[in-house]
């Protein structure tokens, strides 16, 4: 959350507070989405073998439908 104060915070047992002070759509986020990044990346070290897994299968169907190739104008 950004605040100690969210409403989420009572369904939590840690909190992690990453500010942003976002007052319009121009302002960065770069510190929640970073925390968030973090996150995601911890979560798939503790379980390598699936992650590895679910990159595979991902990278194969990205593979299949042009998708992150370069090649996607070529088609």
């Amino acid at each position: 959350s950004d605040n100690e104060n969210a409403p989420i915070n009572v369904f939590t047992q840690h909190r992690l507070i990453a500010k942003s002070n976002v007052y319009s759509f121009v302002d960065s986020l770069v510190a929640p989405l970073s925390l968030i990044n973090a996150l995601v990346i911890s979560v798939g070290l503790r379980n390598i073998g699936k992650t590895r897994e679910t990159f595979n299968e991902l990278e194969e169907i990205w593979r299949e439908h042009y998708i992150y190739t370069g090649d996607e104008l070529e088609k």
